[in-house]
């Protein structure tokens, strides 16, 4: 029950699907696939007039006819032996092959869809037959005919619907003969004799196991898959947007021929492409009735356009630096040219343009590069370079001096860019406030200023752009003071030695004297001396000279001047004391006096040859005291300062002479 129910459902299948072919498969040709004609045994007779494409032969029995062949000829040889014996074999297949369907006649207008056709005798194909592969171009025709074939004149099969003669065989157990001027499909396995009437056409194959193969003006192709080539009319790499065209060639195919191009879809043999990007083009060539398509690919590069895709930057850089403009680019074959506005520069050919060391004849706002490549060229925009000098002092500030309380200024110049200013005292920066402004300019101005600010080692530090530093060499700023009369005069008495002396100290800046009595200078000449200096000297004292109201004018490069109070010159003697003798004669002679550095000693008594000498200054207050033991002797003086002082001679406790000395720096 199962198996009634298995076949009643395989019918139905078959009748709801006619395209289906169960069992159609197609037979094994072997060596005889390369053959358009074939005997295994028998004579092949053709005339020159006949054109076969594909291989033709026997493997017993002569061969005899030049015809145009395109393959190749094969007489009793090796591949003949095996073709027939592959021949033998197809028959035998196709033999055993079960009918789908038998017929009783063939043409005439008739349609076969693919299947296992089979006739039990001899038949004869007449008009046109029609072989539908129903959209299916792998479906094989098989037709069985238990005898003879013969074809009548002007005889047609016609293929439709994907249908391929490759795909459509003949097992004939009998002869073959072609009408003349009919056209016959497909590859034919008989067991007899092959004959081609007048100009008939067999587009496939004609392949017996035993009999004759004969021709006369015929045309025998097999259904070669034809040799597609592309060919390009230029060079297959263009610029974007340019064209090319492209040509398909066939060869080892017949004629004529069908073409479709991808992408595009084009039918014809060539086209003319213009593509941005780089393009497969594929070429697919059939043959009429062939039995498969031919493909060929063509690549077609595309260089893009050159386009500058990251263009040079402004530079700005410092005079003696290395400075870089660099470029990129899209393109191929890619080369560069640096130009300073429209003028080559030399050996600037890399994408990168580097200078060193930059100076400032380098500056420009024009520096602009050529990118060539295999496509076009692309030119950037001018930029610029700017080069900034080095920080550099140009004018030194100097050394100042200026009087206290007042105000003083240093000053610089600099070349460079955004320039900044430290003014210093060493390495201490100065900071504005109290006194001091413009600590951080140009110019460094202090006010009303003290001993405190002055020092030697001012400069100033100037920054900028550019490194490094300049810093300028130090700096003196003396600080002066006004005149100020500190010790003296004091009155003086001419005593025997006849001179006497004024003196004065004082402090200021750049001091002058001038000594007065009331209010007239007085000039150095006659008995005088150092009128202009601390100590005036009268050497030796006249009457003239005793008075008072002498005085000294102190000056300075600081005002305001300072004047003594007056002073007075008396008269007096220099003595010699002894308790028993008030007018003892002098027991030591000093000289010089004024002095300077030293003072001689002669002990004019030389009983006396051991005294005391002990000088005083005005105020009464000892500063020297020392031993005399030589009838000469000299005494070191350079330590006292200029002045008048009193010296007092000494012996045994009895002093024996008093004087005064006048120290004279």
């Amino acid at each position: 029950m199962k198996k009634q129910l298995l076949i009643l459902l395989t019918a139905a299948a078959l009748l709801f699907f006619p395209k289906v072919n169960f069992g159609q498969t197609a037979p094994n040709l072997g060596k005889a696939s390369t053959f358009s004609l074939f005997t295994a045994v028998g004579a092949f007779t053709c005339s020159s007039s006949s054109t076969i494409w594909g291989d033709i032969g026997t493997n017993k029995g002569a061969f005899t006819g030049s015809p145009a062949l395109v393959g190749n000829k094969h007489v009793v040889d090796a591949t003949s032996s095996q073709a027939a014996k592959d021949v033998d074999s197809a028959y035998t297949y196709l033999v055993g092959l079960t009918c789908d369907s038998v017929l009783t006649t063939l043409g005439s207008g008739q349609t076969l869809t693919p299947h296992v056709f089979c006739l039990g005798a001899a038949t004869t194909l007449n008009g046109n037959l029609t072989l539908d592969a129903q959209g299916n171009p792998n479906a094989i025709f098989i037709i069985k005919i238990d005898g003879a074939l013969s074809t009548g004149k002007f005889s047609n099969i016609i293929l439709k619907n994907s249908a391929s003669l490759c795909n459509v065989y003949w097992q004939v157990n009998g002869a073959v003969s072609l009408g003349d001027s009919s056209i016959f499909k497909g590859t034919i396995v008989a067991n007899g004799a092959i004959d081609l009437l007048a100009d008939a056409q067999l587009l496939g194959r004609g392949l017996s196991k035993a009999g004759a193969i004969s021709l006369s003006s015929n045309m025998v192709a097999i259904g070669m898959k034809p040799i597609t080539t592309i060919t390009a009319g230029s060079a297959t790499t263009i610029c974007s947007g340019s064209s090319v065209t492209l040509t398909a060639t066939v060869t080892n195919g017949v004629s004529p021929f069908t073409y479709s191009w991808n992408p595009g879809g084009s039918t014809a043999s060539s086209i003319t492409v213009s593509t941005t990007t780089t393009t497969s083009y594929i070429a697919t060539t059939t043959a009429v009735n062939g039995c498969a398509p031919s493909k060929d690919t063509m690549i077609i590069t595309v260089s893009p356009k050159t386009t500058i895709t990251t263009a040079p930057t402004n530079q700005t850089v410092c005079s003696g630096n290395s400075v870089s403009f660099s470029v990129t680019a899209s393109g191929s074959s890619l080369t560069y040219q640096w130009r300073k506005g429209s003028t080559n520069i030399s050996g600037a050919t890399a994408s990168t343009f580097t200078i060193n060391p930059a100076t400032s004849t380098n500056a420009a706002s024009n520096y602009n590069v050529i990118v060539s490549g295999t496509c076009s060229s692309d030119t950037s925009s001018n930029v610029s370079l700017t080069v900034n000098p080095k920080t550099t002092i140009t004018t030194s500030p100097s050394s100042q001096s200026v009087c206290s309380g007042n105000s003083v200024s240093f000053s610089v110049t600099a070349t460079g860019t955004a320039l900044t200013y430290q003014w210093r005292k060493g390495s201490v920066n100065l900071v504005n406030g109290a006194n001091i402004s413009g600590a951080t300019s140009d110019t460094l101005i202090l006010k009303s200023v003290s001993a405190s600010d002055a020092a030697t080692n001012y400069n100033v530090v100037v920054s900028g752009t550019c490194s490094p530093a300049a810093t300028s060499f130090n700096i003196i700023l003396n600080v002066n003071t006004a005149p100020h009369i500190t010790g003296g005069p004091y009155d003086m008495n001419a005593c025997d030695s006849s001179i006497a002396s004024f003196w004065v100290t004082a402090t200021g800046t750049g001091l002058t004297y001038q000594w007065r009595k009331g209010n007239v200078n007085i000039a150095d000449g006659g008995n005088i001396s150092g009128a202009k200096t601390s100590i005036i000297t009268f050497n030796p004292v006249t009457n003239a000279d005793t008075g008072t109201k002498y005085n000294v004018v102190v000056r300075g490069s600081c005002s305001p001047n300072d004047t003594s109070h007056f002073v007075s010159i008396g008269v007096c003697r220099e003595t010699a004391i002894d308790n028993n003798n008030s007018n003892a004669v002098k027991a030591v002679k000093i000289f010089p006096n004024p002095f300077t550095t030293s003072i001689n000693f002669i002990l004019t008594d030389a009983a006396q040859n051991n005294c005391t000498l002990r000088i005083y200054n005005v105020l009464g207050s000892e500063v020297m005291s020392t031993t005399v033991t030589k009838n000469l002797s000299t005494i070191e003086t350079s330590n006292l300062p200029a002045g008048v002082y009193i010296y007092k001679i000494i012996s045994n406790n009895k002093t024996l002479q008093i004087g005064r000395l006048v120290s004279q720096k």
